[in-house]
């Protein structure tokens, strides 16, 4: 068996001469995630035997050592504290580390890799050259592909001052990262093109995983592990079948009682069976299905070995994290991810460990209260065994949690510059959203723009000129007039900045088409000339039209996560039909929340909706309670980062003097297309039940057929109708 130096020396030995030049070329000298924790063991191990005397005697294993350290905890100036721990230290003064340097620098060139110089030899700077982007900063690289994944090519165009320009927009104060792009274009464009590569590659293939992409080697494990989102970019709409054929441990709670199995992989050829998956002393026959196999208690272990046992052959799978000493399972990925992470998403999550937690910090999460315990609940595993369960469910955009003798993690939305559009107070309950993704409203909507505060300017004033002076919307190639403007109140997102754009009194809704002129339409009669011009304008109407925000610098900004966002008009009613159409925001805030983002309603987005509709006198609280009701409730579920398949209910009441209620609960766009077309007797009011998501109460007259047209329209637009009650059938 070879010395840990030997392995090291192979693994070096193995580089291509280009790789040796190239950034990022000795990642694939590393050991692999399975493996790195093992050597970084055995290098400790032979520090404290004397290798700490002369650090050159295993120079390839302190290439590895360095390298291994800057990829995995390089983070600003405190790669020596990084160093300190790896080894086993307290602290790494001054003359130890120039040693260290001296050794490294001599293998390094040695291996033909190069050292960076500036007033000194830089040799952090250099390792973090030689490994490519380190862990801790690789979160800051997924953001910068999911704004170059809506640039085309045309960031391959740019010049190096705007190159510069839009990467120290898009990474803000991050030095290192920013360095990466703009002194290393090259490297950075390849690495950008291979992620973007493998998106697609993922896009049009949905049913392979991360082993059929040859951006593998490019992907180590530890980005998944430590940056979550690296997944969520490759496949937003599921991420967890990127690791279908790997296996995975699941979390559940179900009437009190909590269950962790383990998923093994599917077989993929019945050629290969039969055969059994083996962990610990649990056995499952293997299937061409995943398989669960029940763990529970068992799986309060460091790490967990699963084994496929075919014949006399023992196949080993890479060592699974256990859930020792706690556990983190994000709700809205539907995974665990792993708590060495300094920095995740903000979302909903679950904390599981063997015995009570003590934490240090929890600042942005829901306390206890009459609803609900949610820390440190004791449960019941399957297996007869006990554990404790903290609920993570936040109360705004951030929030930090600290638990003792661990590092402090925090939760934070993407840091990002991108577009948003909601109605106006006014034209709330008259938004329209088509399942193509059309939205419908009687006027221009408010555009907003949201981004990290000083990301383009030190100040609002600033940043608002050069918004009006590079930042333009256009309906095709037509420009939209109007001025950008600070938002005023912004309380929830004290990280954040908002503009919107008030669009000029003059700018007509719907825009001018620029199309090709109609063919020519001949009329019986000059009477039909009127006829024939309202029904050519209303066809117009009806047509969509996509709005884009464009820079000259920056390109498309998006739309959430599409380049560009498609509008239609609604009907026009009267006004005293409107009149009875009009729903406090507060009153029905859940649901017109999740109208405005039903496409992507995530957390993040519920929250950015929020800020922008709640402007009326009296302020209505947001509350993550409320959603979980309807979620519970089974009006919606979630996958991922959002709440998706809405299900909207209806109830019809009994007849009574002439007229009938209808009860109805859901998204407001699905209800208002029916109530446009039948005008109720009275305005509508929202009813808030405690424990149940709020309702809308609206009463008909019992004439012309009214019920049956109105079930009839139900079913065009998939409403649900219950029989009993809205929340029973």
């Amino acid at each position: 068996m070879p010395t840990p130096e030997q392995d090291a020396q192979s693994a070096y030995d193995a580089l291509p001469n280009e790789a040796r030049e190239a950034m990022g070329g000795c990642l694939k000298a590393l050991p692999s995630a399975e493996e790195l924790p093992h050597m970084l063991s055995l290098a400790r191990l032979l520090w404290h035997q004397g290798w700490m005397n002369t650090p050159s005697r295993h120079p390839y294993l302190l290439l590895r050592l360095y390298h291994s350290v800057a990829f995995l905890r390089y983070e600003g100036n405190k790669f020596w504290d990084s160093f300190a721990e790896a080894v086993g230290e307290a602290n790494f003064p001054t003359n130890r580390q120039s040693e260290v340097n001296h050794a490294f620098a001599l293998i390094a060139e040695y291996c033909g890799l190069p050292l960076l110089v500036g007033s000194h030899r830089l040799y952090v700077q250099s390792a973090v050259r030689h490994i490519g982007i380190p862990v801790r900063v690789w979160r800051g690289f997924i953001s910068v592909c999911e704004r170059l994944l809506f640039a085309s090519d045309e960031y391959k165009r740019w010049n190096d001052d705007e190159w510069e320009s839009g990467i120290s927009m898009w990474v803000g104060g991050r030095k290192n990262l920013r360095d990466f792009f703009v002194k290393n274009r090259e490297t950075a464009t390849k690495w950008v093109e291979e992620m973007l590569d493998a998106r697609r590659v993922l896009d049009a293939h949905p049913q392979w995983t991360l082993s059929d992409i040859k951006q593998m080697s490019l992907l180590r494990a530890e980005y998944f592990e430590a940056v979550p989102e690296t997944a969520l970019f490759l496949r937003p709409d599921d991420p967890e079948s990127l690791f279908r054929d790997r296996p995975r441990l699941r979390f559940r709670e179900q009437d009190g009682i909590v269950s962790i199995t383990l998923e093994a992989p599917r077989i993929a050829k019945e050629s290969d069976l039969p055969a059994l998956w083996r962990v610990g002393e649990k056995c499952a026959k293997a299937s061409t299905n995943p398989v669960a196999l029940a763990v529970d208690g068992d799986a309060f272990v460091s790490a967990l070995t699963l084994h496929l046992l075919r014949g006399n052959e023992d196949k080993k799978f890479p060592p699974l994290r256990g859930l020792m000493p706690w556990a983190l399972w994000s709700d809205t990925l539907g995974s665990f991810v792993s708590p060495v992470a300094r920095g995740l998403p903000v979302g909903f999550y679950t904390i599981i460990s063997r015995h009570k937690l003590a934490f240090t910090t929890r600042d942005g999460w829901l306390n206890d209260d009459d609803d609900e315990i949610r820390w440190n609940q004791e449960f019941q595993l399957r297996d007869g065994s006990n554990c404790f369960i903290s609920r993570l469910q936040p109360e705004g955009r951030r929030a930090t949690l600290g638990v003792e003798g661990w590092h402090q993690i925090t939760f934070a939305p993407r840091e990002r510059l991108e577009l948003r559009l909601f109605p106006s107070p006014t034209d709330r309950f008259q938004m329209d959203v088509s399942r193509s993704g059309v939205v419908r409203l009687p006027r221009w909507p408010w555009f907003l723009i949201k981004m990290p505060k000083g990301m383009l300017a030190s100040s609002g004033e600033e940043t608002a000129a050069l918004l009006n002076k590079e930042f333009r919307l256009y309906t095709v190639d037509r420009r939209i007039n109007g001025k950008w403007l600070e938002c005023d109140e912004t309380s929830g997102l004290e990280d954040d900045q908002l503009f919107h754009f008030k669009v000029a009194a003059d700018a007509c809704y719907p825009p001018p088409r620029s199309e090709p002129a109609r063919p020519a339409v001949k009329l019986g009669g000059f009477n039909q000339l009127h006829v024939a011009m309202v029904a050519v304008a209303k066809q117009d109407n009806a047509l969509p039209f996509s709005v884009q925000l464009r820079s000259e610098r920056h390109g498309v900004i998006p739309f959430g996560n599409a380049a560009e966002v498609q509008l239609g008009v609604t009907e026009t009613l009267k006004q005293s039909h409107l009149d009875k159409l009009q729903v406090r925001f507060r009153d029905y805030l859940p649901w017109f929340l999740l109208t405005a983002t039903q496409h992507h309603a995530s957390w993040e987005e519920l929250l950015i909706a929020y800020e922008m509709m709640n402007v009326s006198n009296v302020q209505a609280r947001l509350n993550q309670w409320a959603f979980l009701v309807i979620e519970r409730t089974g009006m919606m579920k979630r996958r991922g980062q959002c709440w998706t398949d809405f299900e909207n209910r209806l109830h019809v009441g009994s007849h009574d003097s002439g007229s009938f209620t209808v009860r109805y609960s859901g998204l407001t766009n699905q209800i208002y297309s029916i109530l446009a077309q039948i005008e109720p007797s009275t305005p509508i009011k929202a009813v808030w039940e405690r424990g149940r998501p709020p309702h809308l109460e609206i009463k008909f007259p019992l004439k012309g057929a009214v019920d049956q047209r109105l079930r009839q329209l139900c079913l065009e637009k998939r409403i649900r109708i219950m029989n009993h009650s809205l929340w029973t059938h």
